[in-house]
């Protein structure tokens, strides 16, 4: 017989609450069975079977998948209204839903009539879905359908598993259910012989294959929803797997968008069992299979989510990642499938496993609920099961690739599935084959000057046989595995021992003991034991044999097994633990007298043998030449320092300076911006391996926005540490942003009501506060990943509350918050105020010069702009040239070009059309890109021929002036100086004080270029009007120009303190391109006065700025002058 289930212990809960929140998520048939005859491990029950699948479904899914997040959070509510309907016309019949089935459900009609109130339930489900199935989406309109397959009889349910009770529903009965349903297509109804001997003829229609298709109604009076069930006496947590229930139990669940790892897993031969063996051998099959299952996946920290029916067997659904996340989920989810594969019973078996974003949610109607997560990836595992064959895994490389566990695979040929344009690449999955190394050794070191100077003198202790036990505590990625890594490179004649403590171990008594002895014996796994007890009595016997006759215990931590000796025979059971740590020490202490440095990691996951025995060691480290080194998390698991020779580092986040300095050892041959390198280090909060992964994705993607996976998993395993409800509100916390006044988020929560449900001390890990009245996230990530993981009509709804309050709290000033405002109410999707706010915005952030600030203001603008019929498109326009403006400023030079152009799109007049393609010149002749500069110059000179008025004559001194500082650079210097002095007369006729400026400093440059030093006179009066108009570009480019002379004449003080005065300047108006200029200048006057080492840092920095922007002249001008430096350093092969 089937085994009966142990009822979990659990903590007591009000069992009036856990009934009302737990009921609609369990079978109504589970229920009667628990309550009457708990113990049967199968049930025969007479009936009519109907399974109903949504066609069209894989379609929507594959269109609204290219939407992403959304897409998935769409495609869950369509589903939810759809089934919503259906299933009020099928329980009207008296239906109960047995199992959900992502787009299908499988329903169960009893009692008499069965057969045909299940057909009049499936006709009637197809008139609905033609009422309700034509829907309009963001993927455009598309028609949902339904086909039914129904057969009537005797149908096996069985109650199987060791963890909780699962509902499985296997054999002929549920094979032809499965098969009618693969008979009907979309709009049919395919019912079984059996089902159509019990209706009247004239509602059974045409034969197909093996069915008939249902052609009419039957006739009958409509029997209600079926009475509640009584759930008395019934543990209906039980009945629920673990990690759902224990979610489900913490209130209603808040949607979620969430990163998983999915398997699906097939199981089949059922139908043979039964009919040779009957339904028992089935249960015990059934039972062997679902509980293996539970209990791989409780292991590996995997949810068990359901089983759904199958021919001849059954599916099982695993998640990693939903309702919560350890961590590490693809890793988890492989050893999961691969335990499951290895300890398989009598069942055949095949799994296919995948990953991805879905969207995790409550589903269905109040009476029948299920939790449920939907999205591309669980439909691709799903496809990966049906190909695998049998006895095998198949896996996607985005799963394996991101495993910390490393397998035996096999590519297989690309091939086709179901709702994939595209051919599908997967692995097929074998053995463990070892865990995938982590470099950390080619990141530069910094900020860790205090703990590697502490480490480096624990370890010269060491040598003088002064140990000490050193524990490194942070949270991952902090950077305790670059300090071993560095620690082990300056070890020089220390014998090192590495030993990982492994999660899936951790219930493995020794078994981190075990690979340090075994490793330092040269014992390889699989060794005979008789054998490694052969190679230790060799290596003892002679050197240390007081020990001899102990062997047999050190053989417990080595696992093998070794004929007692008299001495261990007689010790005690309560003394042998005890005795066993003190062989082993004295063993070590013994094959290991010289400085030795043993690096114990993740030593949270260390069993508790092991730590114990690990403190033993820890004591004689003191009189030993040992440094023990442990890495572990802040956790009171594992193993816990303590003894007087105990010292705790813990690493603190990276300042911003040290960040900075990071990212520049590391992102040489990354074309980013520094504005962009900044955001990178203000995002990972000075965690540096967080810092790491977004520029490795940066250096893959060429974008620094989005949240890589790597970092993502290990930030939703902290947030999904926390309650339910504390998540909640770390969720809407998030959507104030980084920093928040602690009054609006009460006010927000009260709105939602959820105010007053979570102290907020229980966030403190999350949140920090900022004085009295003020919260902060504790970095950026952690409220981008809180941020992520809300459902998209919860964004809106919440940012639209923030933003009412921060326009109310504002009274007659709201245009003082327009940052805030553009942000919420653009999010909100009310664009009307999303659009004031957004250029008012952008405008104040002009003013300062922040001109990446200023850009994302006016893109939003225009984003809110587009969707407002009633914004001019005089203001669009105006709002697209600034947009410009402030790219320029910025360095943005190709975004910059585009804002010109639609803004020149957008415009009537051609003063305004001439203006702009004169600042569209700017970009290609900042990017050395001259023909191209004249040419946008010369249209616009021909745009505005005939035009009259001063802002045309303005103009056209600009233009003048442009096209002499394009032929400037272009070594044309006559013709520069002709188009100057052309230029100065009509600046002057114009009374434009800023042309005339810029014709002065360009006529300059002109005549000193051609010998003509002693004309050069008219900068001093450029550099005075500018100062006079407030042009702080016009002020850092004459500073410039006027330090290049001054270098020239050897004045290179002067030279030195213009640059400086003119990189200033630049910086003031936020534009790093010329900026990085004057600090070449500078680098170059300290190369030749010889200070390379002060240079070539600064040369470096320039490099990035301007292959960041493609500035191919200054690329190869600060390439050159690095050359030199190298030269001049005695680096001659590097120089050349």
């Amino acid at each position: 017989m089937a085994r009966v289930m142990a009822t979990p212990r659990r903590r007591p809960r009000p069992k009036d609450r856990s009934a009302e929140l737990l009921k609609p998520f369990v079978p109504r048939l589970l229920i009667d069975w628990l309550r009457e005859s708990p113990l049967e491990p199968f049930k025969e029950v007479e009936g009519s079977l109907a399974f109903v699948d949504i066609s069209g479904f894989t379609t929507l899914t594959e269109r609204l998948a290219v939407k992403g997040k959304v897409g998935a959070e769409e495609l869950d509510d369509i589903l939810n209204a759809v089934f919503e309907e259906l299933l009020s016309v099928a329980y009207e019949d008296g239906a109960g839903l047995i199992k959900w089935g992502g787009d299908a459900v499988l329903l169960l009609f009893d009692g008499d009539d069965h057969a045909a109130r299940a057909c009049q339930a499936a006709m009637g489900m197809q008139r609905t879905i033609r009422r309700i199935g034509r829907l309009r989406t963001s993927a455009g309109v598309v028609r949902l359908r339904m086909s039914v397959g129904i057969h009537s009889g005797t149908f096996h349910f069985f109650l199987a598993g060791d963890l909780h009770h699962e509902l499985v529903i296997a054999g002929p009965g549920a094979t032809t259910t499965a098969r009618m349903e693969s008979i009907a297509a979309a709009g049919e109804v395919a019912i079984s012989p059996a089902t159509a001997a019990l209706l009247e003829p004239s509602v059974v229609g045409e034969p197909k294959e093996e069915a008939f298709l249902l052609a009419g109604a039957p006739d009958g009076e409509r029997v209600g929803f079926a009475p509640e069930a009584d759930a008395t006496g019934v543990d209906l947590a039980a009945c629920l797997p673990i990690g759902i229930r224990e979610y489900l139990l913490q209130g209603s669940p808040e949607p979620e968008h969430r990163y998983i790892s999915v398997a699906f897993i097939e199981f089949s031969g059922t139908d043979a069992i039964l009919g040779q063996s009957g339904p028992g051998a089935v249960a015990d099959a059934v039972d062997e299979c679902i509980s293996n299952v539970q209990v791989a996946a409780n292991r590996h920290g995997v949810t068990f989510f359901l089983t759904d029916i199958n021919a001849n067997g059954g599916k099982v659904l695993l998640v990693a990642g939903a309702p919560t996340s350890v961590g590490s989920g693809e890793e988890r989810m492989l050893r999961t499938a691969r335990t499951v594969m290895d300890t398989r019973g009598i069942l055949p078996m095949r799994i296919g496993v995948n990953g991805g974003y879905v969207f995790a949610a409550g589903f269905g109607p109040p009476y029948r609920r299920t939790y449920s997560v939907k999205g591309d990836a669980v439909n691709l595992a799903a496809r990966l099961m049906a190909a695998a064959g049998r006895g095998q895994i198949l896996a996607t490389d985005a799963v394996l690739s991101r495993s910390g566990t490393t397998f035996e695979t096999e590519a297989l040929e690309p091939f086709h599935v179901k709702g994939k344009r595209e051919p599908v690449q997967a692995m097929s999955v074998g053995a463990i084959a070892g865990s995938r190394g982590v470099a950390h050794g080619e990141t530069p070191l910094v900020g860790r000057e205090r703990e590697m100077a502490f480490l480096q003198e624990a370890l010269d202790a060491a040598r003088a046989r002064r140990g000490m036990l050193v524990e490194l505590i942070g949270e991952p990625g902090i950077g305790k595995s670059r300090l071993v890594d560095e620690l082990r490179a300056r070890a020089t004649g220390v014998t090192v021992l590495t030993v990982p403590c492994q999660e899936y171990e951790s219930s493995t008594p020794y078994f981190p003991i075990r690979l340090l002895l075994r490793d330092l014996l040269g014992v390889a796994d699989g060794t005979d034991p008789a054998e490694v007890a052969g190679q230790l009595l060799a290596r003892i016997e002679p050197n240390a044999p007081e020990l001899v006759p102990w062997l047999p215990l050190l053989g417990i931590p080595m696992d093998f097994w070794m004929e007692p000796t008299s001495q261990t025979a007689q010790l005690e059971e309560q003394f042998r633990k005890a005795r066993v740590e003190q062989v082993t020490a004295e063993f070590l202490s013994w094959v290991l007298p010289n400085p030795t440095l043993f690096v114990f990691e993740d030593v949270h996951w260390m069993d508790d043998a092991s730590a114990e025995l690990l403190h033993r060691l820890a004591a004689a480290a003191e009189r030993a030449p040992w440094l023990i080194l442990i890495t572990r998390r802040e956790a009171d698991a594992g193993f816990i320092a303590s003894g007087h020779a105990t010292v705790s580092l813990r690493p603190e986040p990276l300042s911003a300076t040290d960040a900075a300095a990071l990212l520049a050892g590391s992102s040489e041959d990354v074309s980013l911006s520094r504005n962009e390198l900044a955001g990178l280090a203000k995002r990972a909060g000075g965690n540096p391996l967080f810092l790491k992964e977004l520029l490795l994705a940066a250096r893959s993607t060429g974008s620094v926005e989005g949240l890589p996976g790597s970092i993502e998993g290990l930030v939703a395993a902290q947030i999904d540490r926390l309650a339910p409800g504390d998540r909640t509100v770390l969720r809407y916390a998030s959507v104030l942003g980084m920093s928040f006044e602690t009054e609006l988020l009460r006010e927000v929560l009260e709105g939602e009501r959820l105010s007053g449900r979570t102290p907020l001390r229980r966030l403190a890990n999350f949140l920090r506060r900022e004085g009295p009245r003020q919260l902060q996230f504790q970095h950026a990530l952690i409220r981008d990943a809180a941020y992520e993981g809300l459902a998209y009509r919860r964004r809106r709804s919440l940012h639209g509350r923030v933003g009412e309050a921060i326009e109310q709290r504002a009274g007659d000033r709201p245009e003082d918050q327009a940052e805030l405002l553009s942000l919420h109410f653009f999010h909100a999707q009310r664009y009307d105020r999303a659009w004031r706010y957004s250029r008012l915005a952008g405008d104040r952030a002009r003013d300062k010069y922040a001109n990446v600030e200023a850009a994302d203001f006016y893109r939003r603008a225009l984003e809110a702009g587009r969707r407002v019929p009633e914004v001019p498109v005089a203001a669009v326009a105006h709002v697209t040239e600034a947009l410009g403006d402030v790219r320029n400023r910025a360095g943005m030079f190709e975004e910059a070009a585009r804002a010109y152009r639609e803004a020149r799109r957008l415009r009537g007049d051609p003063t305004a059309r001439a203006n702009l393609l004169l600042k569209q010149a700017w970009i290609p002749e900042r990017l050395g890109r001259y023909p191209q500069a004249l040419g946008l110059v010369s249209r616009a000179t021909r745009v505005l021929e005939g035009v009259p008025g001063d802002a045309a004559a303005s103009l056209r001194a600009q233009l003048s002036v442009w096209y002499a500082a394009v032929r400037q650079q272009q070594g044309r210097h006559e013709e520069a100086i002709t188009w100057c002095r052309r230029a100065i007369e009509q600046a002057q006729a114009a009374q434009d004080r800023d042309a005339l400026a810029h014709a002065y400093y360009v006529l300059d440059w002109g005549l000193v270029q051609v010998g003509r030093s002693e004309e050069a006179r008219y900068s001093p009066l450029a550099l005075a009007i500018y100062e006079e108009l407030g042009n702080l570009g016009g002020q850092a480019v004459v500073s410039n120009n006027m330090g290049v002379w001054a270098y020239y004449e050897g004045r290179w003080d002067d030279a030195r303190a213009l640059y400086e005065r003119g990189r200033e300047a630049r910086e003031m108006t936020g534009d790093p391109v010329e900026a990085a200029g004057g600090t070449f200048n500078i680098a170059e006057i300290l190369s030749d006065q010889g200070d390379q080492q002060a240079a070539e840092p600064m040369l470096k920095a320039v490099l990035r700025v301007w292959r960041g922007e493609g500035l191919r002249s200054g690329i190869g001008l600060a390439t050159s002058q690095l050359g030199r430096v190298a030269y001049r350093s005695g680096r001659f092969d590097e120089a050349g």
